[in-house]
């Protein structure tokens, strides 16, 4: 069992972590705490698995090290999963407690976070089922099912989740912190947010790192869009410069139908 809760309860922690404003510590100090209540709780509530590893246990296990193994195990494991659980259902598109250092190690990536957290949890529930069979199936036969199970599960689960995914606004604020302010970042009563014509680096996230966006209609110059050249703006099309020699005059009217 405890095998079973570092493969699984390591990428469940890892997941938790990108999608937790709070970063790595605050995960692990969840999970430790949590694990600890579990510990009294599981005897009471999944006393018929004791039982069983008691009268039947693992091939090659004693039935001490069998129910310690399980109760220690299954401990940090069910923890893992209701952290992971809980920063799904926390996740918010415009995070207000974001804080850099806590994702030195692991970076905020909500999304992948989704994703390795969903395929953990496909696995975990198809190892849990096949589990069941290993002591009358064979093992090779018992593994090709839980991985083409899990992996099917993790399809259903994936394709439904991208459905209801909110989707994140490139330009979307965040809580000021105390560290210095990114290049091209503005603070906004508080919040930071990309200068006119920025957007946040999606697979960047973490270090609060933006980019020119090529594209993006201005936020203070009406019907004007980020041009390809970083800084320069070319009015959208179906409009026309009112004075296009006249540097820092943002002016446009509606193109003239020749």
């Amino acid at each position: 069992m405890f095998l079973v809760s570092v493969i699984f309860g390591v990428p469940l922690v890892v997941a938790a972590t990108m999608l937790s404003p709070q970063g790595f510590p605050y995960i692990l100090n969840a999970v430790a705490r949590y694990a600890g209540i579990m510990l009294l709780l599981l005897p009471i509530f999944a006393w018929p698995t004791f039982l069983v590893q008691a009268i039947a246990p693992m091939p090659g296990q004693n039935r001490g090290a069998s129910i310690v193994g399980l109760w220690l195990g299954g401990a940090v494991l069910v923890s893992a999963v209701l952290n992971l659980l809980g920063s799904m259902l926390d996740y918010s598109a415009h995070p207000l407690n974001l804080d850099p250092t806590g994702h030195e190690l692991i970076g905020y990536d909500p999304q992948a976070g989704v994703i390795v957290g969903g395929i953990t949890l496909c696995m975990l529930v198809s190892f849990g089922f096949w589990g069941l069979l290993a002591r009358v199936l064979t093992g090779g036969f018992v593994l090709s099912g839980a991985l083409l199970t899990g992996l099917l599960l993790f399809g259903l689960v994936g394709t439904l989740g991208y459905l209801l995914w909110p989707q994140q606004s490139p330009r979307a604020i965040i809580q000021a912190s105390a560290g210095p302010r990114p290049a091209h970042v503005e603070d906004v009563s508080g919040f930071w947010m990309p200068q006119d014509g920025y957007q946040w680096v999606k697979s960047d996230w973490h270090t609060l790192r933006v980019e020119w966006g090529p594209g993006l209609p201005s936020l203070r110059h009406p019907h004007l869009v980020a041009s390809d050249k970083e800084g320069k703006w070319e009015p959208q099309n179906g409009f026309d410069w009112v004075d296009p020699d006249r540097p820092g005059d943002y002016r446009v009217r509606r193109a003239s139908l020749h």
